[in-house]
Parts: structure tokens; sequence; C-alpha cells
């Protein structure tokens, strides 16, 4: 099965630099206009499916291309972004002075690390392989759309590269706001994946 993995548009906490997580932010204009453009994109594949996380920025996002499509997005909260719990809304400067021996531990083995009030990358990576589980036991789809968050997009394509989760911010150090990802995978368990290759990493559409 084709997968494209695409981070949301750029929202209003954009050009702070802000830890998101689980907070609601709006898309700013920029990302309204990247949102277009991504449905120019969509139009030229073979998108059957596509999947949110429940996040309203990825909704949004997803918002001009599912019209297109005119197929109804199927929204998971497995596929939310990692929850930051007390880090978000913060700058990494205010991460790093607020919470210093959390900003230690994250610089070490940031997949491992509990955000206060929040989750490990580890944690968010298991309740996502719960949806990717689902999506390609549908074999009425071949090839999906997924609108999800940076950092969660990292952790996976580690995952099924069977490499140390820590390690997600060195293999793969950025996805931009809609930048596209595309893998195939044909079969995936707890214990074995399968099939997984990488045709693009971080695409840009423009």
């Amino acid at each position: 099965m084709i997968l494209h993995l695409i981070r949301h548009a750029e929202t209003i906490w954009h050009m702070d630099d802000k830890y998101a997580g689980h907070t609601e932010i709006e898309l700013n204009k920029n990302g309204i206009d990247q949102s277009n453009k991504l449905k120019s994109w969509v139009l030229n594949q073979n998108i059957d499916t596509v999947y949110t996380s429940a996040l309203g920025r990825s909704i949004s996002t997803a918002k001009p291309s599912v019209d297109a499509l005119a197929i109804t997005p199927i929204i998971n909260s497995n596929l939310n972004e990692v929850n930051f719990g007390e880090i978000e809304g913060l700058t990494k400067d205010q991460f790093k002075s607020n919470f210093p021996k959390v900003w230690q531990d994250f610089q070490v083995s940031p997949a491992n690390t509990l955000f206060p009030s929040g989750e490990t990358g580890s944690l968010a990576v298991k309740r996502a392989l719960e949806c990717i589980s689902t999506i390609l036991e549908n074999k009425d789809s071949s090839e999906v759309m997924i609108i999800s968050h940076g950092t969660l997009i990292r952790l996976l394509l580690t995952h099924f590269l069977s490499k140390d989760l820590n390690e997600y911010r060195n293999l793969f150090p950025i996805i931009d706001n809609i930048g596209i990802t595309t893998i195939s995978l044909e079969s995936f368990n707890c214990q074995a994946k399968n099939n997984f290759k990488i045709y693009r990493y971080n695409s840009n559409i423009n």
C-alpha cells in the first residue's frame, strides 16, 4: 500500500517555533494557501482514502483536498502529535529555562523523555501504529494520504526502519509544513516490518 505522510499546513505559532502538541492552533494565511496547493497535488495522485489526526490544524489542511476528491476524511486521534504536556506553548528557550531537567533528558533520549502532564514519543508511536495497522487491513484502499504532525511522522519513519527511536532527529532532521513523505508498506505488526520502502522524504510541492 502507498502511504503519503504529510505534516499539516503552517499555523499561527509557526514564526515563534512553539511546541504545539495537542494544543488546538489555527492555520495562518500561508497555511491556508498551502492547503490549497496540497489540493492541486492530490488531484494528480490516485488517492482513494484520507486520514487525519483529530487536531483542527490537520483537519483544516485536509479539507480542500477531500472536498475536491469528494470523499469523507477518517479522523483518528491516534494520529495526533506527541503530547508535550506543560511544554506546549513554549519556545525552545523557554522549555530549556522552565524545565531544565526535562530539556537535558530530551537531548539525550528524545523518544523516551516523559513530558510533564504529557507522554513520551515512544508511547505516541505505539498509539499511531494502531491506526496504521487499521489502514493496512483495509484491502479496498491502495493509496492513502495521512495528514499528521512533524514529530510523530519522524518517529514513525524511524520505527519502520527498525532503528532506535531516539535517533529520529538525526535520521529525519525536519519535516516541513506540507512536506510529503511517500512510503510503501504491505504488512505490519509489532514484531515485524515487511516490504517497507521510502520513495520520497519531505518533498516540497511548490
